[in-house]
């Protein structure tokens, strides 16, 4: 079977014709798994196969890439030192054309398994209008506790999933990472083409959002051919979205080439 990174993409538009044109790089490929509606099992499968595709100076980076997913999913899920998940929830609304976040402190759990049933217990029928973000404390016998990393969850394909991950550079070079794929794990930018042209009307939905707004997409190649693009908002004179951007709501935890629709 042919492995197809792109199919993570939710914009059906955007994933046929990055199928068509397969015109990412390898590491703008890990990118799109980094910041993708995916589960971390799954980005750690996908980066772990992607590695796989490159000669050998890349395979080895993007391996490195895929162990960090590896390391972080073994302390959520199986600890080896006392572990408490620290759970916050956060109520997203689309606002005034802007996004809002309402953030509380649910309370800490001893198991992975507790703050998800917390989250179901909690969105109950609203699941697409929250996310949690689980801080790991990590609580070895005799010493001084330490904050490990932290998580989200999110409510994917029907059920609450952790999806990314948020260590600091410290953290990171713990873990032995070099520092290339550091700069890689907290960058957020893709610079590839769009199916559209210049003046296209495209549509732009979030899940938590209960109507889309529109917009107009401009885009230009600079000099070292790396591709821009933002989608300048109907009737919002100087307002725009940057799609250059894979999670360009910093707050939102989405990827803007899963929303982004023609009109």
């Amino acid at each position: 079977m042919t492995y197809d990174v792109y199919s993570i993409i939710r914009s059906a538009e955007i994933r046929e014709y990055f199928q068509k044109e397969d015109c990412m790089g390898i590491f703008e490929k890990e990118q799109l798994i980094n910041h993708s509606l995916i589960s971390l099992q799954q980005k750690e499968t996908m980066l772990k196969q992607l590695s796989e595709t490159g000669n050998e100076e890349d395979k080895g980076l993007v391996e490195e890439m895929s162990r960090i997913y590896r390391e972080c999913i073994n302390q959520i899920y199986h600890p080896v030192v006392r572990t408490v998940f620290l759970l916050e929830c956060t109520e997203q609304r689309w606002e005034d054309n802007r996004i809002e976040e309402y953030t509380s402190l649910e309370g800490a759990f001893d198991t992975a398994d507790e703050a998800v049933e917390e989250m179901a217990r909690i969105y109950k029928g609203i699941e697409e209008e929250g996310y949690g973000y689980v801080t790991v404390l990590q609580v070895p016998e005799g010493a001084k506790v330490k904050e490990a990393f932290g998580y989200t969850l999110f409510w994917i394909d029907g059920k609450w999933q952790a999806k990314s991950l948020y260590i600091t550079t410290d953290g990171l070079e713990t873990l032995g990472i070099s520092e290339d794929t550091v700069f890689r794990f907290e960058t957020n930018s893709c610079y590839h083409p769009l199916p559209f042209k210049n003046g296209d009307r495209l549509k732009f939905r979030l899940p938590f959002m209960k109507d889309p707004f529109y917009g107009v997409i401009w885009s230009e190649k600079d000099g070292n051919g790396c591709w821009y693009h933002w989608l300048n908002w109907d009737n919002e004179e100087g307002a725009c979205i940057n799609l250059t951007d894979l999670d360009f709501f910093p707050c939102s935890g989405y990827s803007t080439l899963d929303w982004v629709v023609r009109a």
